[in-house]
């Protein structure tokens, strides 16, 4: 069984035997959302979900003129 630690609260998470890049598990401790971020050696990381994001230049004004 593999582990890696929850970034969050650093405990120890299992696994599985054979893990894969994009899997999201969740740590039974702090009940965070993580995925699989590297496999040697296995690390965890928040899911990255850019759905919904504005860009910090976005001017709602332009957009609906068509710069956008």
């Amino acid at each position: 069984m593999k582990e890696a630690r929850c970034p969050l609260c650093k405990e120890r998470i299992k696994i599985g035997m054979k893990p894969w890049r994009g899997q999201q598990l969740e740590c039974p401790a702090c009940d965070a959302l993580l995925e699989v971020v590297g496999l040697n050696p296995i690390s965890l990381d928040w899911p990255y979900d850019d759905s919904g994001y504005i860009g910090a230049d976005y001017n709602e004004e332009e957009a609906e003129y068509g710069k956008y």
